[in-house]
C-alpha cells in the first residue's frame, strides 16, 4: 500500500475521532470545568472561528469558563471539516 493511501486512511481515522468529539466544548459528558477543557486540548491548541479569527488555547478556555453553559449549544452542527498532517511523524 502506498504511503499516501496509508496516510489518507490514518487521517480519515483522526478526522472521524475529532468529529465524534466536536463540538468538543459543548459536550457535557466530556466535562465543563477549566481542568476538563485543559485535558482535552494540547498546549499549542488553536482554532479558527466562524468569523475567520484565530483563537489560542488560553483565549478559548477563558471564554468557555467565563460564559458557562449556553442553552442550545448542543444542537450546533459542524460542517466542512478538514484534517491534515502537520509533520511526517505526527
Amino acid at each position: 500500500m502506498s504511503e499516501q493511501k496509508l496516510t489518507g486512511r490514518l487521517l480519515d481515522d483522526v478526522e472521524q475521532e475529532l468529529l465524534a468529539r466536536e463540538p468538543i466544548f459543548h459536550r457535557p459528558e466530556l466535562g465543563a470545568t477549566r481542568e476538563a477543557y485543559e485535558a482535552q486540548m494540547t498546549e499549542d491548541y488553536w482554532e479558527v472561528g466562524a468569523s475567520g479569527e484565530v483563537y489560542d488555547r488560553d483565549c478559548v478556555i477563558n471564554t468557555l469558563v467565563r460564559r458557562g453553559k449556553v442553552p442550545g449549544d448542543e444542537r450546533w452542527l459542524v460542517s466542512d471539516a478538514r484534517c491534515r498532517q502537520l509533520a511526517p511523524d505526527s
